[in-house]
């Protein structure tokens, strides 16, 4: 004796709405918030990888405001170079962090860190050469 069992028809429209609905809440889950809430550096000046004739401070504007934590300058000897930095208690997109003297010829690195609204780390670093001796380009600092 075989007994069939018979399913009632089930809708297939409604079967693949509830699969896009379960793959739509999975994502959101599983996707880093760092996607949606984070904003980078979008400028700075001197701008990354350029060489300028003599440099007094540092610009770096980001993409929304953030409390920037931390700035340090490192020459290419890996030395620290001096910046009157202060950290922000205020979110801002714009900083500019003066440096304690004019900078001498050399290879230069950045490196920030800062607080995004929701409390999250953002970091990141350029590069720049300081070379008095370079022709003067006059440039508005560029998109990283």
């Amino acid at each position: 004796m075989s007994v069939i069992t018979r399913f009632p028809l089930v809708n297939s429209n409604a079967v693949y709405s509830a699969a896009l609905l379960a793959l739509a809440a999975l994502l959101t889950l599983v996707t880093p918030t760092q996607v949606w809430a984070h904003t980078s550096l979008t400028a700075s000046a001197p701008a990354n990888g350029q060489t300028v004739t003599a440099v007094n401070q540092l610009n770096l504007e980001f993409g929304a405001p953030l409390r920037l934590m931390s700035v340090s300058l490192k020459d290419d000897a890996g030395q620290d170079v001096a910046l009157n930095f202060k950290r922000s208690n205020t979110a801002k997109a714009r900083f500019v962090v003066p440096t304690n003297a004019p900078l001498a010829a050399a290879s230069y690195q950045v490196f920030w860190m800062g607080m995004g609204d929701d409390g999250h780390k953002i970091e990141g670093n350029f590069s720049f050469i300081v070379n008095p001796t370079a022709v003067a380009v006059t440039t508005a600092p560029t998109t990283e």
